[in-house]
């Protein structure tokens, strides 16, 4: 009779005192203060349009060439870079591609439809390479009568699982859930697909939120970056990067950080926006100040409140009736967005927004 050994068990307990005879080694940045090097891929999401392909474009043309990110943050040059672009049209992909500073020899680009064997092969045949996939959505089907939550946990886990298993490091870029509802409740960093177990799973999350002034000049955009988690540093501030297209190329460049003033126009922006969204919700009904400010959860009194109703007037989206303590608020329409830039001073009730 034969006797068979037992197979090499796959849990091997360690002892915390053993690791302090091989230390792990220090953080390591792809990117600096925003991509870490071993903990990848990361993921970037943010609405369609926000011009997440452009900001992950440039990003990769960094990696490739060890330019500075945004033209700020420092860039680990990469043997080969590889963007796997499942989204955009092929032609329409290479015009973006044509209007990059220059056109490394290392940077590769994949084309065409979401191939699990496919990637498989080509990270294992690159090791160490940096990979930026375009987008998510195209690499995810829920199978019928499958639990979403276990399973977009393995699909993200897939991807974390081949990045270690070959020492490469990425980008997953990702679309923010289509709006349901009160939009107007909701932020973009709550809107992704899946979000619970998808920003659970993937080791470092970035939001990108559109931010373009309405005054801004055209050919001009901005964005704002947020880091919404961080696995083993410090998360960084949210900033702002400008696009600038012209008819030579287009740019990426730091724009500067999220200033207090900035965060309180947001808010205050968030605030009108909330009244304009309940007004149009009830729609025919008219509400008094009162009214809105309850179902806001803000305070009637504050003079927040009363800036944000007045601006919601004067952008003529939303009209008064009557006078006095029986005015009432009713919904119009779009009217004068330019109307939307009102300094709104802090603080500022934000419960019912959030």
């Amino acid at each position: 009779m034969t006797e068979t050994s037992a197979p090499d068990p796959t849990w091997k307990p360690i002892a915390a005192s053993s690791i302090q005879n091989e230390p792990p080694t220090p953080v390591e940045w792809d990117i600096e203060s925003l991509l870490q090097a071993d903990d990848g891929p990361a993921c970037w999401v943010g609405d369609s349009g926000c011009g997440k392909s452009y900001l992950a474009l440039h990003a990769s043309h960094c990696l490739a060439t060890g330019a500075p990110v945004f033209g700020k943050y420092a860039a680990k040059k990469h043997d080969k870079v590889f963007y796997v672009n499942l989204d955009a049209g092929r032609n329409s992909f290479n015009r973006r591609v044509l209007g990059l500073p220059t056109l490394p020899p290392n940077l590769y680009f994949v084309h065409g439809a979401w191939n699990e064997e496919e990637f498989a092969r080509l990270i294992s045949d690159n090791r160490g390479a940096f990979f930026v996939i375009d987008c998510h959505t195209d690499t995810y089907a829920l199978p019928p009568g499958a639990d979403m939550a276990n399973h977009m946990r393995k699909a993200v886990k897939f991807f974390r699982d081949r990045f270690e298993e070959y020492g490469a490091n990425g980008l997953i870029i990702d679309h923010t859930k289509r709006v349901q509802g009160n939009s107007w409740q909701q932020r973009g960093a709550d809107l992704m697909y899946g979000s619970t177990q998808k920003k659970a799973t993937f080791r470092q999350v970035t939001l990108i939120e559109d931010k373009t002034p309405p005054n801004m000049t055209p050919g001009h955009a901005r964005v704002q970056f947020s880091c919404l988690k961080m696995s083993e540093s410090e998360t960084f501030e949210s900033f702002f990067v400008d696009l600038t297209f012209g008819d030579h190329g287009w740019a990426c460049e730091y724009a500067g950080e999220v200033t207090a003033q900035s965060k309180r126009l947001k808010k205050g922006e968030a605030l009108l926006e909330g009244i304009v969204g309940l007004l149009k919700s009830v729609m025919p009904d008219n509400l008094s100040a009162n009214e809105i400010a309850g179902a806001l959860k803000v305070n009637r009194t504050n003079s927040n409140f009363s800036n944000a109703l007045k601006a919601a007037v004067e952008s003529g989206r939303v009209r008064s009736i009557g006078g006095g303590r029986s005015t009432k608020y009713a919904y119009v329409g779009e009217g004068n967005q330019d109307s939307l830039d009102v300094d709104l001073p802090d603080p500022i009730t934000m419960e019912g927004l959030q």
